[in-house]
């Protein structure tokens, strides 16, 4: 048996940092990922091979029938090319001139085949970025560059002065991801802590106050605010955002008694994309394709807008359709 090889560090970054760490077909933030091979060759570590999958889909492509059905190689690159495109428009409105970055990157289609290969020269795009922000002054994007392609110290540097400056905005919510992210919850400045806190009290954002401490390794505190983040859902009838909040807090058994709720409001309604979301979350995955299957073979899929439609396509594993409405999408996106 061939011993697997580990992705050199300059191109795992670069693939994390063109992906933005994010999961490629789902785009669910947050979500534990993995960088994937896409010819399933573990030691083919060309830049093109590798996308950032979530746990959840990577398990779609070891899985063969059914809605679990393999997610096919060909299918994940088109995903991946539509991320990194997607992630380009990001940071052009984050950076000037950002398209200067882009003149290294190609998309062109292979022979004989309707999908994009992505060329890109070494690491010149990172440190072209880093150039940008320089210029710019965005210390923070500078600090996660320096950070993604392991150069620590500098990572560390630049984050201490965006510390400062946002000290001096009072901009406290930032202060203390950036000291998380960078210094570690132990070194976390009590005082701007209970800033950031009270900031979040203020502002009755008790969801993100449970994320804050949960993040910190208070699940205590975590769990007293996630409490009272549901209990506001409940009372206002937002049944989503209860389930939704009561499963990340680790209670899916009650959470699925409001995740119900939600879907059978949102059938009613009509509402095809909070549908799909509810039986997302409630892992319904049978149930969801065949929603999904009916809708696709009725007259309603014409009324249907497309990002919706190109949800609908990809459940019930319609390739073809796929491409041809991400396609259409491009064109419509260049237009505007």
């Amino acid at each position: 048996m061939q011993k697997h090889t580990q992705i050199p560090k300059d191109i795992a970054n670069l693939t994390l940092f063109l992906s933005d760490r994010t999961c490629c077909v789902c785009r669910v933030p947050g979500r534990a990922i993995q960088i994937h091979h896409l010819d399933g060759n573990n030691n083919n570590h060309e830049l093109d091979n590798l996308a950032v999958l979530c746990l959840h889909c990577h398990d779609e492509t070891q899985i063969k029938g059914g809605f679990g059905r393999k997610l096919n190689s060909e299918l994940i690159k088109l995903y991946r090319n539509e991320l990194y495109i997607d992630n380009k428009k990001r940071l052009k409105k984050i950076i000037p001139n950002f398209n200067n970055l882009f003149k290294k990157i190609t998309l062109r289609k292979k022979k004989k085949t309707s999908n994009f290969q992505l060329k890109m020269q070494d690491t010149e795009f990172i440190h072209k970025t880093i150039d940008l922000c320089y210029e710019k002054e965005d210390w923070a994007l500078l600090a996660y560059q320096y950070k993604w392609i392991n150069q620590k110290e500098l990572g560390y540097k630049y984050a201490k002065k965006y510390i400062e400056e946002s000290i001096n905005n009072e901009e406290w919510i930032k202060v203390v991801k950036m000291q998380f992210d960078f210094l570690g919850s132990e070194n976390i400045e009590p005082e701007f802590l209970e800033k950031a806190v009270n900031i979040y009290l203020k502002n009755k954002d008790f969801s993100q106050l449970a994320r804050l401490y949960r993040d910190l390794g208070n699940p205590e505190l975590g769990t007293i605010y996630y409490n009272r983040s549901i209990e506001i859902d409940i009372r206002k009838r937002n049944w989503f955002s209860a389930g939704f909040y009561l499963k990340e807090s680790g209670n899916f058994g009650r959470a699925k008694v409001f995740l119900k709720r939600a879907l059978k409001e949102f059938l009613k309604k009509g509402d095809v994309h909070w549908t799909i979301r509810c039986y997302e979350e409630l892992e319904m995955f049978e149930e969801l394709r065949n929603f999904a299957e009916d809708i696709v073979n009725s007259e309603k899929i014409k009324e249907i807008n497309p990002s919706v439609r190109l949800d609908l396509m990809r459940i019930v594993g319609n390739e073809e359709e796929v491409k041809k409405l991400l396609k259409n999408m491009r064109v419509s996106m260049k237009r505007k």
